[in-house]
């Protein structure tokens, strides 16, 4: 018979969100500055290669922001995650006290 144990490591997992945190911090950062380079060039030159290039730089724009808001939903997942786990060991710690005689 085999056990099967969940540990969850609270101070790696809050680590681990403020990282990602950071990095998503630091994307957006350069995305705006990557549309406004962008936006720029726009202004440089015409033709069917600008309205190409255009739609797909803005279709990859659109798919990093989802992508961007994906890994947003993970960190609050993390943070909640920790939060209910806190409370459930709040709430086993609490039993065993009530059982002691």
């Amino acid at each position: 018979m085999s056990v099967n144990k969940i540990e969850a490591d609270e101070d790696q997992i809050n680590k681990d969100q403020e990282c990602i945190t950071a990095y998503l911090s630091q994307v957006k950062t350069k995305m705006s500055e990557m549309n406004e380079s962008i936006q720029s060039l726009n202004d440089t030159w015409e033709g069917d290669a600008k309205e190409e290039f255009m739609r797909l730089f803005d279709a990859d724009y659109k798919y990093l922001g989802e992508v961007m808001g994906l890994v947003k939903d993970y960190c609050e997942c993390m943070h909640y995650a920790v939060k209910e786990y806190r409370k459930c060991e709040r709430a086993v710690s609490d039993i065993i006290e009530c059982l002691r005689i």
